[in-house]
């Protein structure tokens, strides 16, 4: 029940366009230069994904890096990488997980 209403609140948040205005941000915060770009969604992924848990972190941020994608003309795998890279250090970063670490 709980994934089916984040499908509902994640399309509705679509529709209304929030995703693209979350897109056209990263555009103009990063302008032309795809290696700011590339980074602003690996750090953008890094803090998102140490408060949100990564299902909802993904299904958030992957309808915005497709319209990113789109906008650039770049393949989406450019951006799906850099989310994962950034989701797999969020998660590192978590308190618990420093917890676990630091007791083994």
């Amino acid at each position: 029940m709980i994934l089916m209403g984040l499908f509902l609140v994640i399309q509705g948040i679509t529709d209304v366009g929030l995703i693209d205005l979350a897109a056209e941000g990263i555009v103009k915060l990063g302008g032309n230069n795809l290696f700011l770009l590339y980074s602003i969604i690996v750090w953008g992924s890094v803090i998102f994904s140490a408060f949100i848990d990564n299902i909802p972190m993904w299904q958030l941020c992957f309808p915005s890096l497709q319209a990113f994608a789109s906008f650039y003309r770049l393949n989406p795998i450019f951006c799906i990488f850099g989310l994962l890279t950034g989701a797999t250090l969020g998660e590192i970063s978590l308190p618990s997980e420093l917890v676990q670490i630091s007791l083994r």
